[in-house]
């Protein structure tokens, strides 16, 4: 326990949980406040570890939609609870990285950095790199191409596609706690992961006690990986053309038999370990002849993250411009004036917003898409709605002041409408541009429709925050609604608003910060102080914040 939970190993899962946080919800909260005593945070946690004193909090839950319209439960852990599970994770990554490197060829989600298997001593760097996983987008573009290459491959005809029913929610700690022993993980490191793996399960109501992994941070993806690596390596022995990414798995063969005996080999693997295969998602049929419409299907399941550009990779994009304008490389990053960059910026944009308008204009009807095939929209329109991001992202590192077309608007809009599990994108695309009422209205209706689904009436009312202007008459109906509001999730999107209102002209303030300040969930509290000292920096209160937690 000294050595997993000493100050180091803390400071480096801390390391790692910050850097894992995604622009969406939060894998953490709390961090903001944990960080202004960080030391004294650390060495009193690692002292209650190695105390066994330490104990687990019940996380923060909530509802995310999927296309059939049910919901998966996501987690959200306090800091506290990411660093212990992050130290566990890296404590567990070091002893295996070697042994999971042998299944690379086939596994192309949530692959360890090679970082990972020097420990602690990465703190020593001048300049460390605290990643976990290796980079996203090179992994996920190695995916699509194995997978394109099999298909383009005429003599594999047959495929065979399945994945795990509720993979994370449904892992026994049982199983889990033989792997890590098979491993040589310690007792007591094990002991201590299922009493956190119990306090963290289930869904907001009700836990479920052995059973389940919360799904959110990054070491439950590791932990995924872990448990299905033995599997990995029997389907590479059957010299089978298989991939796996998480939990979804494809299979090759210009042999109809190969893919019932891959499907058998799969189906008792998981049985061994009481998961089981998603019959409504199996299926083994031909590759089609249309391999465009084939390399769709085979990316239908996977989902383009948001990502936060590092500068390094910000410099590789701004290099592949001038590659794009036959300039040199050496120039552009070390003498390109910013104004120069802005036009070659904005060009590539208006490029981009004439292919999508191109592309979806003419298939939106009514406000909604219309296709004989949306599956194949869906994917097309989010790659590109990420591609158009990506680029206005870096824009705005130019020039924050920059006022964007409206044209594309009612395509996001759209998008919103028709694809609400992918709400997230095409909010993200709209805090974009300025709404104007006329497109105000078209959200609140699409509010209305897809009421049903916390995540999606969080996502839609984020836009209200700076991009859609309220009247005194709608900011007095968003503190009413709050205070009648069962979902903390929603509440978290309702404060904002008002918080962003910040001569709060037409609430009572006195009563908002009552109203934050006695919220039964302690999360909402939590992330509006990370929300303040992180995004709007220029209107943090310390005695406001202060007053949340009876300071």
């Amino acid at each position: 326990m000294k050595n997993i939970f000493n100050y180091k190993s803390l400071k480096l899962a801390y390391e790692r949980v910050k850097k894992s946080s995604t622009k969406d919800v939060r894998n953490f909260f709390g961090e903001s406040l944990y960080k202004i005593k960080l030391d004294d945070n650390l060495r009193d946690l690692s002292e209650r570890l190695q105390n066994q004193n330490f104990s687990p909090s019940r996380p923060f839950k909530y509802y995310e939609p999927k296309v059939i319209g049910t919901q998966r439960v996501k987690t959200v852990l306090s800091i506290e609870d990411s660093i212990v599970y992050q130290a566990i994770a890296n404590h567990v990554a070091e002893k295996v990285y070697d042994e999971m490197q042998t299944t690379s060829s086939c596994v192309f989600g949530n692959i360890l950095h090679e970082n990972v298997k020097f420990g602690i001593n990465i703190l020593d760097d001048f300049n460390p790199d605290y990643s976990f996983f290796k980079n996203y987008v090179p992994l996920f573009n190695e995916f699509v191409n194995s997978v394109n290459q099999q298909l383009e491959n005429n003599e594999l005809t047959f495929k065979l596609d399945t994945d795990i029913t509720g993979f994370f929610d449904s892992i026994p700690h049982s199983s889990l706690a033989f792997i890590l022993q098979s491993n040589q993980i310690e007792n007591s490191i094990i002991e201590l992961l299922l009493l956190c793996l119990n306090i963290w399960s289930g869904t907001r109501n009700s836990p479920t006690f052995q059973v389940g992994i919360p799904t959110g941070p990054i070491a439950s993806f590791f932990i995924a990986n872990l448990l299905l690596h033995d599997l990995d390596k029997l389907m590479i022995d059957k010299s089978l053309s298989y991939f796996r990414y998480t939990d979804d798995f494809k299979i090759y063969s210009n042999e109809y038999i190969d893919l019932e005996n891959g499907l058998l080999l799969i189906d008792s693997y998981l049985k061994d370990h009481a998961l089981s295969i998603n019959s409504k998602k199996t299926i083994i049929e031909k590759v089609s002849s249309d391999l465009d419409k084939e390399k769709k299907k085979a990316l239908k399941n996977q989902s383009v993250s948001e990502i936060i550009l590092s500068e390094d990779e910000k410099k590789l994009i701004e290099s592949e411009y001038f590659e794009e304008f036959s300039m040199q490389r050496d120039y552009f990053e070390l003498n390109v004036e910013p104004d120069e960059a802005v036009s070659i910026i904005e060009r590539r944009i208006d490029d981009i917003e004439n292919e999508i308008i191109e592309n979806y204009y003419e298939l939106i009807d009514d406000g909604m898409f219309v296709s004989d095939d949306l599956e194949s929209l869906e994917v097309d329109l989010i790659g590109s709605a990420y591609i158009w991001r990506v680029y206005v992202r870096l824009l705005h590192q130019y020039n924050d002041k920059i006022k964007l077309s409206k044209t594309l608007i009612p395509i996001w809009i759209a998008g919103l409408n028709t694809f609400f599990w992918r709400a997230n994108h095409f909010c993200w695309n709209l805090n974009n541009h300025p709404i104007d009422n006329e497109y105000k209205r078209e959200i609140i209706s699409i509010k209305e429709k897809y009421k049903r689904f916390e995540w999606f009436s969080y996502q839609t009312n984020i836009l209200f925050i700076e991009n859609i202007n309220l009247s005194e008459e709608e900011n007095l109906k968003v503190f009413e609604n709050l205070k009648s509001e069962s979902s903390p999730l929603i509440r978290l999107s309702l404060y904002k608003i008002l918080l962003s209102n910040s001569d709060y002209s037409t609430i009572n303030k006195d009563k908002l910060n009552d109203l934050i300040k006695n919220d039964k969930e302690p999360y909402i509290r939590y992330t509006l102080s990370d929300w303040f000292m992180n995004y709007r920096k220029e209107e943090i209160s310390v005695e406001l914040i202060k007053s949340w937690f009876s300071i």
